[in-house]
């Protein structure tokens, strides 16, 4: 009960309270006044309506007294003091950080083409996808689906660009050159869709490159069919003079030998054919021909073609007039229906014709849309470097991106000091930017040329020169040429020749022979007869011994393993843009490679006939600690791989490559 008594007063004692107070609203003012009225307490709260609130601080005079005080003076002194003493030691450190922190590297703009392996497949030769039997007209020959299936074992060598010899619709009468429809593939070797297959595999991995052949056609292109009966503006499409059976125009002859000229019975003219005869060349001085070939180039960049080797390139065009030219002042014991008869200088190598380059380099840069678009040219031309060096602008704009060249000049001995000098004539010249190969379709193999024991050193110089290395399918495995009978012969240039008077040394089909996979039949190329027999080494010669296990163990055979290992080595920023210095020792060869804040490197190899010992930091000026990346032929062992020349020499036998690595 006491506990309920308590509550009761408690509620009286709020009552009482609410009773005592008032509570007053003006409206007009609206200010609230709350009056206690047992005490007269007038307690008010006024709303200005505004939401300002009052806020009373130190006043001028009140402060000018804090101002004028010396303590807080020396105390502004001493903080104006150290925020300028902090700005300048600020200062100070990021010019000293600037000037003693290493600077990065330099690093050229390079583009893919600059950087890249390629690798050039003859398709009619690489690999046959044709069943067994097959009686297609196919059979036996190398076609895109058997490219395609090859595609991992090129990428496992680490090449980039797959260069695609010609596989145009053709006359059929010079492998492919004879051009009957410039954007269709020769049903020998497939199909447009079949291609666009390849571009869609390859589109991560590697650029595509394809022969661009724009001096001539097939006599059989329709083109020509409306040329030779003077149909509208076909009938300047090609050149033509006029002449007889038995008279040409002038002494102009063709590259294969004999007159350049051949008479048309329909016109009853003669048209100009700068090689076969089945292969009349174009009017590259008429503005539609010209139209004809950008249209060409524009159809197969838009399939996402990277770029094109120009075919032909020292024989676009030919002076507007039926001149002779002179004869050969060297005086060359060679027959009058010999190409080496005369001069050609009414033919061949004239500023013109690097225009026309120029104009097709144009149409391949407005494809540069944005980096790593860029489209790439290259030239297959002939001549002293004065020659092949006009290729690359004309008139100030640029032309060719590359001219095909080898480094070695095989007419001379290879020698360490013929191949230095070579070189270094290169290197005075500034025509280091050449795209490096040992030959083709029309040439004789590295292998034949160099010698099978010098194939690695030979690899080695085209791998690892300033410019980029342009293989032939098969010197990575020292295939040679093949020894082709006279009853396999194909080449159209022999194949009228009688058994009697065969001179296999005129033939191309020793330089084409089937890519030799294993050492089984055919050399795994097709399982049905190979359009040209397959060399008679294919059984010891070929990529499945190479790659078979323990194969690397004797180092000395294995041309395979040391190709893969260039072309890796052949990515350090040294080999990709370094300068480059070249000397012999002895019979011995060396290069050095050195782009500045980046590894240096020093390539030794012997090109003489018997061993040598050297002291190689003494002859390159390298580094007496060295570390060793490359043997052409042993294994680097952990304890061979850091040397110290100050402590012994290096022993290097006959055609061996040692590449070292220094700091």
């Amino acid at each position: 009960m006491a506990e309920t008594n308590s509550v009761d007063e408690e509620k009286k004692g709020l009552t009482d309270m609410n009773d005592s107070a008032a509570v007053d609203i003006d409206h007009d003012d609206s200010t609230v006044k709350f009056l206690n009225g047992g005490n007269g307490i007038d307690s008010t709260k006024e709303d200005s309506g505004s939401g300002d609130i009052s806020f009373t601080g130190l006043g001028k005079e009140e402060l000018m007294k804090y101002a004028e005080d010396p303590f807080w003076k020396k105390v502004r002194i001493i903080l104006f003091i150290l925020f300028w003493v902090g700005w300048v030691a600020m200062l100070v450190a990021a010019i000293i950080i600037i000037v003693m922190a290493p600077r990065c590297p330099y690093r050229p703009d390079t583009k893919w083409y600059d950087e890249n392996a390629a690798y050039q497949v003859y398709p009619k030769s690489f690999k046959d996808s044709s069943e067994r039997q097959s009686t297609e007209p196919s059979a036996g020959i190398g076609d895109l689906k058997g490219l395609s299936s090859k595609l991992s074992y090129l990428k496992d060598l680490g090449i980039k660009s797959l260069y695609i010899s010609s596989f145009y619709k053709s006359g059929n009468e010079d492998s492919g050159m004879d051009v009957v429809d410039h954007k269709q593939i020769d049903s020998i070797f497939g199909t447009l869709d079949q291609f666009k297959a390849i571009r869609k595999e390859t589109k991560n991995d590697m650029r595509i490159i394809l022969d661009f052949i724009p001096n001539h056609t097939s006599r059989n292109h329709t083109w020509f069919q409306k040329s030779m009966r003077k149909e509208g503006d076909y009938t300047d499409y090609y050149v033509w003079a006029p002449c007889s059976q038995n008279s040409k125009p002038n002494n102009w002859l063709s590259v294969h030998g004999g007159s350049a000229w051949e008479y048309d019975p329909v016109r009853q003219e003669c048209y100009l054919h700068t090689y076969l005869k089945e292969e009349p060349d174009l009017n590259l001085h008429n503005p539609d021909v010209l139209n004809e070939l950008d249209d060409i180039l524009r159809f197969w960049l838009d399939l996402g073609v990277d770029g094109f080797n120009i075919i032909g390139a020292q024989n676009l065009l030919e002076a507007n007039s039926t001149v002779n030219n002179d004869e050969e002042p060297s005086g060359l014991p060679v027959a009058p229906t010999d190409y080496a008869y005369l001069e050609h200088t009414l033919t061949r190598n004239l500023p013109e014709s690097v225009a026309l380059i120029s104009r097709w380099r144009s149409v391949a840069d407005s494809y540069a849309t944005k980096p790593g678009k860029e489209k790439m040219l290259m030239v297959a031309a002939t001549g002293n470097m004065n020659e092949t060096s006009m290729y690359y602008s004309a008139g100030g704009k640029a032309a060719a991106h590359f001219v095909l060249t080898s480094p070695v000049d095989f007419t001379k001995p290879a020698s360490a000091s013929n191949i230095a000098s070579m070189i270094q004539d290169f290197i005075d010249a500034g025509q280091t930017k050449r795209a490096w190969s040992f030959g083709n379709q029309d040439e004789s193999r590295l292998a034949t040329k160099a010698g099978s024991k010098m194939v690695k050193a030979m690899l080695a110089l085209q791998m690892l020169l300033p410019g980029v290395p342009v293989n032939y399918y098969g010197n990575e495995i020292g295939m040679e040429d093949g020894n082709i009978p006279y009853a396999d012969r194909k080449d159209s240039l022999v194949k009228d020749v009688s058994s009697t008077d065969y001179d296999q040394t005129k033939s191309r089909d020793p330089f084409r022979t089937p890519m030799q996979w294993t050492s089984g039949q055919n050399a795994g190329f097709s399982e049905n007869t190979p359009w040209l027999p397959v060399n008679a080494n294919s059984d010891k010669v070929n990529v499945e011994t190479e790659t078979a296990y323990f194969s690397d163990r004797n180092m000395d055979e294995t041309q395979l393993y040391a190709f893969k290992n260039l072309t890796e080595i052949r990515n350090e920023e040294s080999f990709q843009w370094g300068k480059t210095t070249v000397g012999t020792v002895l019979d011995s060869l060396w290069f050095k490679r050195h782009a500045e804040g980046f590894p240096g490197f020093v390539v030794l190899m012997n090109l003489g006939s018997g061993s040598q010992t050297l002291k190689v930091d003494k002859v390159t000026d390298i580094p007496a600690q060295v570390e060793l990346v490359f043997h052409s032929e042993y294994r680097i062992t952990e304890m061979e791989r850091n040397l110290d020349f100050e402590k012994k020499s290096i022993s290097i036998n006959a055609g061996q490559v040692l590449v070292f690595k220094f700091q």
